[in-house]
């Protein structure tokens, strides 16, 4: 898996999880 993409998938997860705690 390029760095990239891992980079892309680790933030969209991290936000999805902040989201969610901030909710």
């Amino acid at each position: 898996m390029p760095t990239s993409q891992a980079w892309s998938y680790t933030i969209t997860h991290i936000r999805s999880n902040v989201m969610t705690y901030v909710s």
